[in-house]
């Protein structure tokens, strides 16, 4: 994934829900249908830098 026209490779780590993915400072955290990127930067509640992304339909 590319973040701050950085390339990151993001490698999967546990979850207690949904599917969760880590790369530097930068988690990516999907649970069905919707994933949210989150930068470990910001507050311990901030909300994500993207959010509410969602699968397209082929």
């Amino acid at each position: 994934m590319t973040v701050d026209g950085r390339k990151l490779l993001f490698v999967n780590v546990m979850s207690g829900s949904g599917a969760r993915y880590v790369a530097e400072q930068y988690t990516w955290w999907n649970k069905g249908q919707e994933g949210n990127l989150y930068s470990g930067m910001g507050e311990p509640n901030a909300p994500p830098i993207i959010g509410h992304c969602k699968a397209r339909g082929k």
